[in-house]
């Protein structure tokens, strides 16, 4: 008992000389002293902490791998259908063009074996009377003097164009014609005028074109009437030209 007391006793003694050593107080000797013994709980504590903190950073680290490997392979499977895409279109284009050259093949074949038909024949009397019916202005008939038909149309188409009616009248015609004459024995063919002191003009009949042809030199009037003359009808005019 007694050493007890001397202890504390050496215990307040120690105290006294802490406080009045350091300067601090009774209450702050006792709070550290609190610190003290609560310092394991608080590094235990502490402890903890930093182990969930691990814990939560390495699930953080786990998903954010799982997302990138997920993200990797969706951006995987999008390319490979990418390029199937592409190699079935490729394919398909292709096909297409061997169609188009089979296509192009056949029609070339097609057409060689068309160019290799004969064309049928055309009758030219049909392509003369088409041609003839196409032209502008009617066939009109004049007098002339006989022998002088070629004469007669040349001064007409010269009159027509010194006179400036080449928008009046078109074109003169001497109807001719081939045949065998026997001369001293001997056949030679002849080219002569079918119809002797007749010209045929093609014009559009009006005052001036009626005057630029009537008072050209050989020329004695028009047939019908002088003042009016009335135009061949196309068939009679086809049949006066078509030998030429």
């Amino acid at each position: 008992m007694k050493n007890l007391i001397w202890i504390v006793i050496a215990g307040v003694i120690a105290l006294g000389a802490y406080m009045l050593y350091s300067g601090r107080s009774v209450q702050e000797i006792a709070t550290d002293a609190s610190d003290a013994v609560n310092a394991p709980a608080a590094l235990e504590s502490a402890t903890e902490a930093v182990g969930d903190a691990v814990e939560a950073t390495e699930g953080a680290v786990t998903e954010a791998v799982e997302a990138t490997t997920e993200a990797a392979n969706t951006a995987a499977d999008a390319l490979s259908e990418a390029a199937e895409d592409v190699a079935d279109a490729a394919a398909e284009a292709t096909h297409d063009e061997s169609d188009e050259d089979e296509s192009a093949a056949a029609a070339d074949s097609e057409s060689e074996g068309a160019g290799d038909v004969e064309e049928p024949e055309v009758d030219p009397y049909e392509e003369f009377k088409l041609e003839l019916r196409m032209k502008p202005g009617k066939w009109y008939v004049v007098h002339s003097y006989a022998g002088f038909e070629k004469r007669v149309k040349s001064n007409i188409e010269n009159r027509k164009i010194s006179m400036n009616m080449e928008e009046s009248i078109y074109e003169v015609q001497v109807p001719m014609e081939d045949v065998v004459e026997i001369k001293n024995g001997q056949r030679k063919l002849v080219n002569r005028v079918r119809i002797p002191s007749y010209v045929l003009v093609r014009m559009d009949l009006n005052e001036d074109s009626w005057s630029v042809v009537r008072h050209t030199p050989g020329v004695t009037g028009f047939v019908g009437n002088a003042h009016n003359p009335t135009p061949l009808r196309f068939e009679e005019a086809f049949n006066m030209l078509k030998s030429l």
